[in-house]
Formats: structure tokens, sequence, C-alpha cells
């Protein structure tokens, strides 16, 4: 054991440290898509040093996603360490100083600069710091940085695509707070469980609880820190956007199978979720964006 130790520590001796970055084409981000990629970067560090210098305040946020090691990050005069499948990130206007720690470490991470994009990552869940997600989803990272190969408006709209199936990625994974089993952790089973029928609702949820609606939003947001709707609507969007990948399957019947009754409300979902209409996003986020993504969204 000691031996294999040594070999790999003196490996890491020969390796050097490695720094991949792209940047989008348009300067400015696409004012109707609030996930517009600034940037995304594979970084490897071998060898311990202090990331990029002197601490720096930058003005986009930037999400890191350790794939294998570990490194810190500073958090006003704190220190936070990650490790494999951890997230952290900066939101605008915030410090960054990066250390790594020793232990070989690798990462990926993507830039946003769109003045909306910090309200769309919140509502993925990146709050808490660090964040555990899983599995740090690389393909999806080398799909970005291949779409600002391309050097064009439609590669820096392909790129937003991606970033959305970061988010679900993230949504995915565990980034939920463990709870005992209390009516909130029924209900959210219920709906990870039945999203996929359109019947559901959070108020009939609640009439089989015999929990008052407004008694269930409360708990369920102080126990996820997300609506119980929200909650229900991001699954059916998470489904609605694996769907509309196949093109056998007709727009109204991937609807109808995420949990969506009506077809015009499921392409405004749509819209909203991605600056694309359903069409759009099956071709691969290249069609004309026209008009803002709808705002609206249920009080619950």
């Amino acid at each position: 054991m000691l031996l294999l130790v040594l070999l790999l520590q003196n490996n890491n001796l020969n390796r050097t440290n490695n720094r991949d970055l792209h940047f989008r084409f348009a300067r400015n981000p696409h004012r109707f898509l609030p996930l517009t990629v600034r940037s995304v970067g594979h970084y490897e560090f071998y060898h311990p040093c202090v990331i990029d210098g002197k601490p720096v305040k930058k003005w986009f946020s930037q999400v890191f996603w350790t794939v294998s090691g570990r490194g810190e990050f500073l958090l006003g005069d704190k220190w936070i360490r990650t490790g494999p499948g951890e997230i952290f990130l900066y939101w605008p206007g915030e410090t960054h100083s990066l250390r790594h720690m020793g232990v070989p470490w690798v990462y990926r991470w993507v830039t946003f600069d769109h003045p909306e994009a910090q309200n769309w990552l919140e509502a993925s869940g990146l709050k808490q710091r660090p964040l555990h997600a899983g599995a740090c989803p690389e393909a999806i990272f080398d799909a970005i940085r291949d779409a600002l190969h391309l050097n064009s408006p439609q590669g820096d709209r392909t790129a937003a695509h991606h970033a959305h199936a970061i988010l679900l990625s993230i949504l995915e994974g565990d980034t939920l707070p463990p709870v005992s089993d209390s009516p909130v952790s029924r209900c959210k089973h219920r709906m990870d469980k039945e999203f996929a029928n359109p019947a559901l609702t959070v108020e009939a949820i609640a009439a089989d609880m015999a929990m008052h609606r407004s008694t269930l939003f409360r708990l369920f947001l102080k126990n996820y820190e997300i609506t119980p709707s929200r909650y229900l609507h991001n699954l059916r969007i998470r489904k609605a956007l694996s769907l509309l990948q196949n093109r056998d399957l007709q727009i109204q019947e991937a609807a109808w199978q995420s949990g969506f009754a009506d077809p015009n409300y499921f392409s405004r979902a749509i819209r909203e979720a991605t600056g694309l209409r359903p069409q759009e996003f099956r071709a691969g986020g290249t069609g004309p964006i026209d008009a803002p993504a709808d705002k609206k969204r249920d009080a619950l």
C-alpha cells in the first residue's frame, strides 16, 4: 500500500497544473436567455497553490463542481472546503479566491452574467455553500465547451441550452435536506412518484392528508427552501425537457406524459424555463427568440 501511495505521488509530481477555459462569441448576454453562458472551464491542479493570484471581486455568477480531490473557497473571512460531487458558487459582487489543498483537485466551472441569472440559479436550489449534488456531469460541460467553440450566435444559444441541463443535473442530485417521515416528506415523495399525473395538485395532496394548503406550503418551504407547487412544476419541466429530446414523440404527447394537460400552458412553461418554444428547444436551441420569457409564477 505504501508503495502504491509513493507511486501515485511521484506520478503527480510529473504532472503540471492544467487550465482549459473558453468564452462565448457575443460580448453581452442574450437579453432573453438568463442562462446565457459567459465562459466555461476545466481545471486540474496537482500542486498546492492559490489559484488566480490575489482575491478579486467579480461581477458574474460562477458555479464550481468538484470532480475529484478537494479545494477551498474563501467566503468572507472563512475558507469553505469542497470535495467530489460538491458545488460551490460565487454571486455577482463577491470576492473570488480559491486554493488547492495538496490532494490533486479537478473541477469544472461555468459563469453566467445575465442580470437574471442569479434568480434562476437560486430557483434550482443553489443556495447552500457548499452543496452536495452528486457526480459532476462532465459530458454536459464538454457540450457547453464545444458549443462555444463554434464562435457564433448559434453556438452561444446552444451553450445556454446545455446550461439548463446543468441545472437539471443539480435538481436530480442530493440537493434537498433529509427530513423524517413527516407530512412534508410524504408530500414530496408523492410528487416524486405521481408528478406525471396532470390531476395531481398541491391542493389535492393537502386534502388527502387532511391538512390546510397554507400549512403544507409553509412547512414544505421551511424544509426544502422551495414551494410545493414550484417543486412539482420543476419535476414536470425536467421530465418534459427529457421527453422533448425524442423527436419521434409528438409535442402534445410529451406534454401529457410530463403532467401538463393544457398544451398552451405547456408551451408557456417551456418558454419560461428555457427561453425557447418546445419546437425550438427540440431543435437544439437554435430557433428564433422574439419575446421575453413569461415571468409569471404561481403564488404557491
